[in-house]
């Protein structure tokens, strides 16, 4: 993302999934290391719209009201200004926080809203605020007293608000009226900006005379192997990485113990070629593979006009010049964010800007697709033509349903449905886990049992964080994955 030169609005509007929750905000971020910095802005506005009462805004006593019930629908507002990045320093990361005075069990989500406020009042004439998803259901159990969410920093002028739709239940978030102390909070973290690396240009080299073809031989009938052997994934090297936001990486990989060996980071190549470069940098001097997910600021048509191009030369130059294996991905997990024409059109004009190197380029596309859209929307994302382009297919899974609830599709179920579907449409294309979490030490186990024990997967990233669909591991779910970290340092020695 672009660094903060000027003050601008945002603005955060909150539903719930389901339950009944009362917040009041959490105490400020700290500066976490001398190289990382946070700024902490307090809401300047807030109110919330009542489908009932259409062009109203209301505060109840010092709380707002998000609700859905029946089809009567109360959706908060919260605005604030966000703080000016220092000198040398760029956005990196961007949290909301509250502390949970009550609750029922509840499930929030954050969207980004456009023209939600009029002057200081919310601009909505229905009572509803209409928004682009930034973050999964988040939820906010009984005896959880606290409820931090993760916004990624993609500020600026098409993320200037933030929104959550509810389906059902109730929530109470404390207002700006309580006071400063409680009031709603968006902590901003800053990191260094990156110093760019020059990269020489090759020294060039005189085409070979040419020699006339000679005369073409017919090729042989192909005849298809009976037994065909999977293909060897793209390291002989079985990897286990992990993901975590950078303010909280060191703790968790800490917690984790040794054995991780792949980093998933997040950049937007809107922000510039060296976004996270700090990052890159970081997983790189500690032997990890970098696994970087590039996203175009949502910007579509951009993306597929060229505008991004130079951007993306700029990355695959930065992250060539370390000399070591990396991958890239762009636009992972795109249903609901860009049409497949669109997710295609963008595949071939960057995924070969990246090529260089020792960069390995795929696709990181919705697990939760193989369920039951497998030869549909999924395949829709990955024709045949982006198959013989990319170097691997990958996917983000998580267990369907909800910690209090889990489902009966697990992570590890996705694994041999990729599998199949590869067989289905004749390709053998590396396999990639770009996220994976679960519900239960069980869960965790039995999807790094696949990962390990499947050939065709080349690695996977555990998402270690209460964000979205993943929950920070603790108890028996940390010990789980610190069981695959000690299994996949077995199968590599």
């Amino acid at each position: 993302m672009s660094s903060l030169r000027r003050t601008m609005p945002i603005i955060v509007g909150l539903s719930v999934l389901a339950g009944t929750c009362t917040l009041t905000a959490a105490a400020d971020a700290k500066s976490v290391t001398p190289s990382t910095l946070s700024r902490t802005a307090v809401a300047v506005d807030d109110a919330y719209v009542d489908s009932r009462h259409p062009g109203q805004a209301s505060v109840k006593g010092h709380d707002l009201v998000v609700s859905k019930l029946g089809d009567r629908t109360m959706t908060s507002l919260v605005r604030f200004s966000v703080p000016q990045a220092p000198a040398g320093y760029v956005a990196s990361d961007a949290r909301l926080h509250f502390v949970v005075t009550s609750s029922t069990g509840s499930r929030v989500v954050v969207s980004s809203v456009t023209h939600a406020w009029n002057g200081r009042r919310p601009a909505s004439r229905t009572g509803t605020v209409k928004g682009r998803r930034v973050t999964s259901g988040v939820t906010v159990t009984k005896s959880q007293n606290a409820l931090d969410v993760h916004v990624k920093p993609a500020f600026g002028s098409r993320l200037t608000t933030f929104g959550v739709s509810a389906t059902s239940g109730r929530l109470l978030l404390a207002a700006s009226e309580r006071g400063p102390k409680s009031a709603p909070r968006l902590v901003v973290t800053f990191t260094p900006k990156p110093t760019p690396t020059p990269v020489p240009d090759p020294t060039p080299v005189p085409d070979p005379t040419p020699v006339p073809d000679p005369a073409p031989v017919p090729d042989p009938t192909p005849v298809p192997d009976p037994n065909p052997t999977p293909v060897p994934a793209a390291s002989s090297s079985v990897k286990i990485g992990m993901s975590a936001p950078a303010d909280q990486w060191s703790a968790r990989l800490g917690e984790v113990g040794p054995g991780v060996k792949a980093r998933r980071i997040y950049a937007d190549l809107a922000a510039g070629g060296l976004d996270q470069k700090n990052l890159i940098d970081q997983a790189f001097k500690a032997g990890m593979m970098p696994v970087i997910s590039y996203k175009v600021g949502h910007d579509a048509a951009g993306a597929k006009s060229g505008k991004y191009d130079a951007a993306a030369k700029q990355a695959a130059a930065m992250i060539a010049s370390y000399g070591k294996p990396a991958t890239v991905s762009i636009w992972h997990e795109p249903q609901g964010d860009v049409t497949p024409a669109d997710f295609v059109a963008i595949q071939k004009r960057l995924v070969p800007l990246f090529k260089v190197g020792q960069i390995k380029v795929g696709s990181l596309l919705n697990g939760w697709l193989l369920d039951r859209q497998a030869d549909t929307t999924f395949a829709s994302f990955a024709p045949d033509d982006l198959l013989g382009l990319w170097d691997f297919l990958g996917i983000d899974t998580y267990e369907s349903g909800t910690l209090d609830n889990p489902g009966t599709t697990k992570p590890a179920d996705r694994i041999p449905a990729l599998v199949a579907w590869e067989q289905r449409h004749h390709t053998q294309l590396p396999i990639v886990i770009g996220e994976y979490n679960g519900y239960s030490g069980q869960t965790i186990k039995a999807a790094g049992d696949a990962i390990l024990h499947t050939p065709q997967v080349w690695f996977g990233c555990m998402w270690n964080s209460t964000i979205g669909k993943g929950y920070t591991l603790t108890g028996d779910r940390l010990a789980a994955f610190k069981a695959t970290l000690t299994e996949a340092q077995t199968i590599q020695g």
